[in-house]
C-alpha cells in the first residue's frame, strides 16, 4: 500500500462514535426550587454584600455555576458591582 492508496480519515472500517454521558453525569448541578432556592438567593446575597466576595468565588463556595449565582443574586434584588473588582474612591 502506498501513501496515496491510504485514506485521509483512517480506516473506513472503524465507525466514529462519541461517547455518550451517564444519566447520572448529564446533571452537573442540581435544580433550585422552592425555599431551597430562596435561601440559596439570600445566602448569596448576604455574602455579595458582608463578604464582598465576586460571583465567581460565590459561586465555587457554593457549588453552583457562575450563570446561577448571577441569577439568583438578581433574583434576590442585589445590585450587581461593575466589572474590575472592588475600586476604592482615590
Amino acid at each position: 500500500m502506498t501513501i496515496s492508496d491510504t485514506p485521509v480519515n483512517g480506516p473506513a472500517d472503524e465507525p466514529e462514535t462519541t461517547p455518550q454521558p451517564q444519566a447520572d453525569q448529564r446533571r452537573k448541578y442540581q435544580t433550585l426550587k422552592g425555599e431551597a432556592r430562596t435561601k440559596a438567593a439570600k445566602a448569596l446575597a448576604r455574602d455579595y454584600a458582608n463578604e464582598r466576595m465576586s460571583i465567581r468565588l460565590l459561586s465555587i463556595k457554593h457549588g453552583m455555576s457562575f450563570g446561577l449565582a448571577r441569577t439568583l443574586l438578581i433574583e434576590a434584588g442585589v445590585q450587581l458591582r461593575g466589572r474590575g473588582g472592588d475600586r476604592q474612591a482615590r
